[in-house]
């Protein structure tokens, strides 16, 4: 996980192969944002409550960038070979259904790396969309939303008091875009092969 800082404000990503991060559009707009963006890994506590020694990395949107502001993604290829230092998350369809468990690996508030395991059930998913009751804060967004296998099922983006897809109704959730909604948008703009 990557706490992500750039000119609209700060939030979470995710590396996956090719050295791609992975955020929200919201997080990085703009090819321009992305020059003027920077990620920090390793920006946690170490497990004697010390703070680790992050490592901040610039981003490469000529080398590669594709977004997407209806379904809130934004994937961006990170200079100086990230991955080899902090691993990658795999990304392949996933199917996720009302009453399933998640968790999300966040930065909320800006803060260290936290991990969200309480509360974490999902109370609506369709092929666009996964609704679910865990705590975030602002920062979270981006965060990669995993089920109880530790598979990537969906990108956080949003929460408080929103509509629930296909009706009028408003609920107090979190949401993440669909994995399947995900993939799709990278295949389309060239930055996933399959």
């Amino acid at each position: 996980m990557a706490w992500v800082e750039g000119p609209p404000g700060f939030g979470t990503g995710f590396l996956t192969g090719n050295d791609l991060l992975i955020t929200n559009h919201h997080i990085i707009p703009t090819k321009e944002d992305a020059q003027r963006t920077t990620v920090r890994f390793n920006y946690q506590k170490t497990a004697a409550g010390a703070s680790a020694q992050a490592v901040e990395y610039k981003l490469d949107p000529a080398s590669g960038f594709g977004t997407d502001a209806a379904d809130d993604w934004t994937a961006v290829r990170v200079m100086c070979n990230p991955s080899a230092d902090w691993g990658t998350l795999d990304l392949a369809d996933a199917t996720i259904k009302v009453a399933d468990y998640v968790n999300i690996i966040q930065h909320p508030g800006g803060l260290d790396k936290q991990i969200a395991l309480y509360h974490n059930v999902v109370v609506f998913a369709d092929d666009r969309r996964v609704q679910y009751l865990t705590d975030t804060l602002g920062g979270s967004s981006g965060s990669p939303v995993f089920d109880s296998e530790w598979r990537v099922v969906a990108l956080h983006h949003s929460g408080g008091w929103i509509p629930e897809p296909g009706t009028d109704k408003m609920y107090f959730r979190n949401e993440g875009v669909h994995i399947r909604t995900l993939l799709n948008g990278l295949r389309k703009q060239g930055l996933l092969n399959g």
